[in-house]
């Protein structure tokens, strides 16, 4: 027998036997009966084949003898019947999560999938919520003075090709001192597509103020599971403000790095050195007044890159630490060329 896919196909059935009961269809799953109340027994069925293919149809006739059966082949075949993209009657798009049904592509996840970094959610594709990693705090270490409440910013990169809008995620942040801790939670959405490598930047604030102490950090990153966890030493210290400034920070020199003035200097030996300032003038004077600030750069960085041509040969750096102290300047360094 063949047939096309959505197309009605009777089955007629005739059934003799001692203790007649019941005959019925089997067709893709699912089953139609017929009670008998007398032998021989006639039955008429309808069913309508979904998806094409050489399928079977199986007729049971039940009786107290046990049961009679028999099994009808069926060939389905593709409809004429086609959605504008040439995909048949009742088959999925090759554009997902598009499905042809009666002439019309509808989205249906559920059995066509879902594209990219998108998953199927109530038969609908939403942005998946994988693809980020840890990778980093911002400030890698970090000092506040008791019952300060402390906030961390933690980088998170996409490791899949794109990681789309709409993502939903929670960061899990703990922090452990030698007796105490504490947990902070920030649910968090991608606010635009996160390409490969690109990094997000995720800002958590525990609830209260902390006690003295030296803090470890430990962050879990979750989407639909856990996807990333990282555990930072030291990375909050909570101790009683200082007036001591930071030594003056000391050049190593400069170099070219393409079309960019490299600076570099040596790290300060201090544990509580926040920033770098960097500033630059156009001429050296004895009275700094003629330089501006470029940039404040994190205490783990120990180099800066400024593009060319330079609108001032000459720089200078100040240390700043956490409680607002700063060094003094820097000799001056002049770049040439």
């Amino acid at each position: 027998e063949q047939v096309s896919v959505g197309e009605k196909l009777r089955i007629s059935a005739t059934a003799t036997a001692q203790g007649l009961t019941q005959i019925q269809v089997e067709f893709e799953g699912k089953q139609q009966s017929f009670e008998c109340t007398q032998s021989p027994c006639n039955a008429a069925f309808e069913i309508v084949p979904q998806k094409k293919g050489i399928l079977f149809a199986q007729v049971n006739a039940m009786h107290s003898g046990g049961v009679i059966s028999k099994k009808i082949t069926l060939r389905v075949v593709s409809t004429q019947l086609t959605c504008i993209d040439s995909t048949d009657f009742l088959e999925c798009s090759n554009e997902k999560p598009f499905f042809c049904s009666a002439g019309e592509l509808v989205p249906d996840c559920e059995k066509c999938g879902c594209p990219g970094s998108t998953q199927c959610v109530q038969n609908s594709c939403v942005p998946s919520s994988t693809g980020l990693e840890l990778t980093g705090l911002k400030q890698e270490k970090i000092f506040i003075t008791p019952g300060s409440v402390p906030s961390f910013a933690v980088f998170a990169n996409a490791v899949d090709e794109k990681v789309l809008a709409g993502a939903q995620f929670s960061l899990h942040a703990y922090l452990y001192s030698a007796d105490k801790n504490f947990f902070a939670e920030k649910n968090f959405s991608l606010e635009n597509d996160l390409p490969h490598g690109s990094a997000k930047e995720i800002e958590i604030t525990f609830a209260q103020g902390l006690p003295e102490g030296t803090y470890l950090l430990r962050a879990e990153l979750f989407g639909d599971e856990k996807l990333s966890e990282k555990t930072f030493e030291n990375a909050l210290t909570v101790r009683q403000a200082d007036e001591v400034s930071p030594l003056a920070p000391v050049w190593i020199g400069w170099s070219m790095e393409g079309n960019q003035v490299k600076l570099s200097w040596v790290q300060n030996p201090e544990d509580d050195v926040k920033d770098y300032v960097v500033l630059q003038s156009s001429e050296e004077t004895a009275g700094y007044i003629a330089y501006s600030r470029l940039e404040a750069v994190p205490a783990k960085q120990t180099s800066f890159l400024i593009d060319t041509p330079l609108t001032g040969n000459f720089f200078m750096l100040r240390a700043v630490d956490w409680y607002g102290n700063e060094s003094e300047y820097s000799e001056v360094l002049q770049v040439n060329g």
